[in-house]
């Protein structure tokens, strides 16, 4: 046996084969190309040295393409023997989507103008339909501190998601055309398959859709939405007022008492402007003052990493009756076994209405004036007047006192006429208060969600 510079090696009948560097001599015409004591090298023998060098470039090639980060290898094909003879190469990592667990995750991160204003990824609930982004978040802020965080909470985080490509929930399931794991799993071929015709069953990340808006939407601790504030990212403020950030955005709406909070129309903002913000996964309009689930009572919805076989149960079998995962056979896959796509690691199950307290109306009191007597004017005797006249009937002297009155007429001999002087005095009604009814109040059920497991 013997190794040309290639490294390969021929143990036909003990003959070294041509190098790759090597010149092949060129024989005189008519004569064969055969040596002392060796035969002639057959046809298809020079042709395997010649594949064996082009797979070999390749080989290289493909690990200059690791070594430079241009792919990254995720499974392995097997030959029959079960030795490895290439890498599978899938999508790099620019082209993987964010999951919504990795916008909450950046919700974590967030500031604005160099403030922060980040909120904790268990405090929020990220759902993505194509490129909408929508983020639920709890608050027991007062009403005009909501209003200015969830402004420039919506314009941070669109700012950071500009260019930035987001996922739905089950689009990373990473389950493989055959339903079986394609994360470092070997996928058998025969001596026939090559490694590009392997490669198709191994799964890519998803290529996701490019951030076109971000809606953000606050609740009060009840799950009662106070106010919800829309961006896109080429849009989105950057710095400004309460005021400016609201009017910058693409669309925000909130409840009567959040906008009484921030001043009404003496705050420079209108109560709702721009284009009205919607529900991605309804289409629908968000309404302040409606109720929603909270992140507590839903939380994101968590997602396996591209590639990986997390959260799904599946098994394929190859012709042979032998069950593996992502098995080939003859370049062809056959499942014998059940498969399941990929799901959420979340609970499968549905929300319900517990009632609390049921409706009901309360009679209101109030203290109602009962009359017991009504008003009336007394008059009150205050004195006698006694008047003297001459005989002119002029006036001569006026008393009050009885005695006064009889010296004078001993005196002057005169007459006096006495008059009682009476004084009015009013008199208010009496009565008193009683408590009567005076209406009622309708009181609302009283109910709360409840998440049950299917």
């Amino acid at each position: 046996m013997s190794t040309n510079r290639t490294g390969m090696t021929d143990e036909s009948e003990g003959k070294t084969t041509m190098g790759a560097d090597e010149t092949e001599k060129k024989e005189p015409e008519g004569t064969t190309q055969e040596t002392k004591g060796t035969a002639k090298q057959p046809r298809h023998r020079r042709m395997a040295v010649i594949g064996g060098i082009a797979a070999l470039a390749v080989v290289c090639g493909l690990g200059v393409a690791f070594a430079s980060g241009a792919l990254s290898p995720t499974a392995q094909v097997a030959t029959d023997d079960g030795s490895s003879s290439a890498t599978v190469a899938q999508a790099s990592d620019e082209d993987e989507a964010l999951s919504p667990t990795d916008v909450a995750a950046l919700a974590g991160t967030l500031s604005f103008d160099g403030k922060d204003v980040s909120v904790g990824e268990a405090d929020v609930r990220v759902e993505v339909v194509g490129g909408r982004v929508m983020v639920t978040q709890t608050s027991s802020d007062d009403a005009a501190t909501m209003v200015d965080a969830t402004a420039r909470r919506s314009a941070a985080l669109a700012t950071a998601l500009a260019d930035q490509k987001v996922a739905t929930a089950d689009a990373g399931s990473g389950t493989s055309s055959s339903g079986g794991s394609s994360t470092g799993d070997a996928v058998t071929a025969d001596s026939g398959a090559s490694a590009s015709d392997a490669g198709t069953s191994a799964s890519t990340a998803p290529a996701g859709a490019t951030v076109t808006d971000v809606t953000w939407v606050t609740t009060d601790p009840t799950g009662t939405v106070v106010v919800a504030v829309s961006n896109a990212p080429e849009t989105a403020p950057t710095t400004g007022t309460t005021a400016e950030v609201v009017n910058g955005s693409a669309g925000h709406d909130m409840t009567d008492a959040a906008y009484a909070a921030i001043g009404g129309t003496g705050s420079g903002m209108d109560q709702k402007g721009g284009s009205a913000v919607t529900d991605p996964t309804t289409g629908q309009a968000i309404v302040p003052g409606a109720t929603t689930t909270t992140p507590a009572q839903e939380p994101t919805e968590q997602t396996t990493d591209a590639g990986s076989s997390a959260g799904t149960t599946g098994t394929t079998t190859s012709s042979s009756g032998a069950t593996g995962s992502g098995a080939t056979s003859g370049g062809s896959t056959t499942s014998s076994g059940t498969t399941s796509s990929g799901s959420s690691t979340a609970s499968s199950g549905h929300w319900v209405t517990v009632t609390d307290s049921a409706a009901y109306d309360e009679p209101t009191y109030g203290q109602q004036w009962v009359q017991d007597s009504a008003a009336y004017d007394d008059q009150v005797y205050q004195y006698t007047q006694y008047t003297f006249k001459d005989s002119s009937g002029s006036v001569t002297y006026i008393c009050t006192n009885s005695d006064d009155a009889f010296d004078y007429q001993m005196s002057t001999g005169l007459s006096y006429k006495d008059q009682d002087i009476y004084k009015t005095v009013h008199h208010d009604a009496t009565g008193h208060y009683e408590t009567v009814q005076t209406g009622t109040v309708h009181h609302d059920a009283v109910t709360h969600q409840e998440w049950v497991a299917n």
